[in-house]
């Protein structure tokens, strides 16, 4: 792990770092266990960890949720981009699997690299292009292997397509002095209602089973709720770069946790490993580009 700035990151830190991502891919599983469809399931997760959070700003002393109406709107609009990223990630899961969902997932890096420069109206970076091409080429061995589950593929790519727009524009009202808890609990709201309109719309299954109860309860509780508290925690005391890297091993952990607990590792070949290698070694050289830009702005200002 690169050293924080502050140096206040302790070695605990970077075990809960790690325990905080593999949260993150354990979710996944948790999407394959529970029996409900992908709207009705993110919008049991969505609702019940927005009134987590808001429960949360109404006992912290100091804080509120009130805000004004236009960034309100704004918050929400976003979390509608959140709520489609999930059901793209969970959609994933139910049409191929974990592993093949997370791989596509992957390709982050190359849509940031588009995205990003248009919403912050900042120039195009030749190597996150080059970046780019790299996760193609992961892609494309990933989609030789999971030809027959193609469909669930490219959702998932999907899914990473919206990953990369809904952060951009959260990082605008962080950036404006909004609490960060706040900006989630509206973006929940989002999230829960297109979710929910998906659900209706497609005739979905709403009340879960007697065994979904516990899956969800885990999924809303302890991986968003009690997941993000704790990665609120660690950023004061840890760099956005350290957090980042370590988000890199989310598809790692993910994959070996679907190949314990489910047994997918009998459905995979040399082509989806290889694949997914490529696409974890790109999200690397990406981060640490960021990491580079980001040192020679600072100089730059110092200068």
């Amino acid at each position: 792990m690169p050293q924080d700035s502050n140096n206040d990151a302790t070695w605990r830190d970077y075990l809960n770092l790690h325990f905080y991502v593999l949260l993150m891919g354990f979710t996944a599983i948790l999407g394959d266990l529970i029996s409900l469809s992908a709207a009705s399931l993110v919008s049991w997760r969505t609702g019940l960890a927005g009134i987590a959070l808001f429960t949360w700003v109404f006992l912290s002393p100091g804080k509120s949720a009130k805000i004004a109406l236009k960034p309100a709107l704004g918050m929400i609009a976003t979390g509608l981009v959140l709520g489609l990223h999930w059901l793209c990630f969970y959609g994933s899961i139910k049409l191929a699997n974990v592993s093949i969902c997370l791989t596509g997932m992957a390709s982050i890096s190359l849509f940031t690299a588009i995205i990003e420069p248009i919403i912050t109206k900042r120039p195009f970076r030749r190597e996150e292009l080059w970046v780019g091409l790299i996760v193609i080429a992961g892609l494309s061995l990933v989609l030789s292997f999971a030809f027959d589950h193609w469909l669930g593929f490219l959702v998932s790519v999907l899914g990473a397509l919206l990953a990369a727009i809904f952060p951009s524009y959260t990082r605008l009202y962080v950036q404006r002095g909004y609490s960060a808890i706040v900006i989630t609990a509206y973006e929940m709201i989002g999230a829960t209602i297109v979710c929910l309109v998906a659900a209706l719309l497609w005739g979905d299954k709403l009340i879960p089973t007697a065994a979904d109860w516990l899956w969800i309860a885990i999924l809303s509780g302890v991986c968003t709720v009690y997941a993000f508290a704790l990665f609120v925690h660690l950023l004061r005391r840890m760099t956005a770069y350290t957090t980042a890297l370590a988000l890199n091993f989310e598809p790692v952990y993910g994959i070996l946790l679907a190949a314990w607990l489910l047994n997918e590792h009998e459905e995979l070949d040399i082509r989806f490993y290889f694949g997914t290698f490529i696409l974890v070694l790109a999200s690397f050289i990406h981060t640490r580009l960021v990491a580079r830009q980001r040192r020679k702005l600072l100089a730059n200002t110092a200068g």
